[in-house]
């Protein structure tokens, strides 16, 4: 089976992220760092791209990507009760990655079909 690209789309699309000058795909990501810590101009070996099944989704991907490496924080509450300790979730503080930029990218609707010799 051969998977090819066919667009504009004209059945029910998936959606990557394309590099607007180069036409690079954004990789796929493996392990536990998360998309925003891929360099899609340095894609692991054997990576494929990134589908999306909405549009949105891919933009949501896109501006957190662009916006640097997201990393959650924690902190910890107190209680006035001894060993009442809670972590708590304070928010995703993003580490600014110099020339990321949402910009030079598009969300490009792909549609795959099989190809039979």
């Amino acid at each position: 089976m051969k998977i090819m690209y066919m667009g504009p789309a004209s059945d029910t699309p998936v959606f990557v992220l394309r590099h607007k000058a180069t036409g690079v795909l954004m990789p796929d990501f493996k392990g536990r760092a998360g998309g925003t810590f891929i360099d899609p101009f340095k894609p692991e070996p054997g990576s494929v791209p990134r589908l999306f099944t909405r549009e949105k989704s891919a933009g949501d991907a896109l501006r957190w990507w662009a916006a640097g490496k997201a990393q959650p924080r924690y902190g910890s509450s107190f209680s006035e009760f001894p060993g009442d300790s809670q972590t708590e979730f304070l928010g995703v503080k993003s580490e600014p990655v110099p020339g990321r930029s949402a910009a030079d990218w598009e969300v490009v609707p792909v549609v795959f079909y099989e190809a039979r010799d």
